[in-house]
């Protein structure tokens, strides 16, 4: 399974697209959230990769991050990134400006508690 530190290359190369001014002018809005989501869930990946925590689905990370109380703190913003990145994927909603956003506020909190867990 990846490492710490593959984890945070991939979430590194997945928060600049997203924030790439192609991304930013496109009407694609839909695959902007699906790809700021999987920046977050690489980010906190990364924050459990050295303690052998691979979970291989969304649903097994999804039990693994509510059963530990450490990250209650972002579970609501990683649920939302989820919810709205599935949304996006399989019901085919228009994305509006607000819910990118919710989406990049989400993962800025993502991105500080990861930090802080770091140090």
């Amino acid at each position: 399974m990846p490492s710490k530190k593959k984890h945070i290359e991939q979430y590194k190369k997945n928060k600049s697209l997203a924030n790439s001014k192609y991304m930013k002018q496109t009407q694609f809005k839909d695959w902007r959230i699906v790809i700021i989501f999987y920046a977050a869930m690489h980010y906190l990946d990364s924050s459990y990769a050295d303690v052998n925590n691979h979970p291989k689905t969304h649903k097994k990370r999804k039990e693994f991050l509510d059963m530990t109380p450490q990250y209650d703190e972002i579970i609501d913003e990683y649920d939302n990134l989820e919810m709205l990145s599935r949304k996006s994927r399989y019901d085919c909603i228009q994305i509006l400006d607000n819910e990118v956003t919710d989406a990049l506020i989400n993962l800025t909190s993502i991105e500080k508690f990861v930090s802080k867990l770091s140090n």
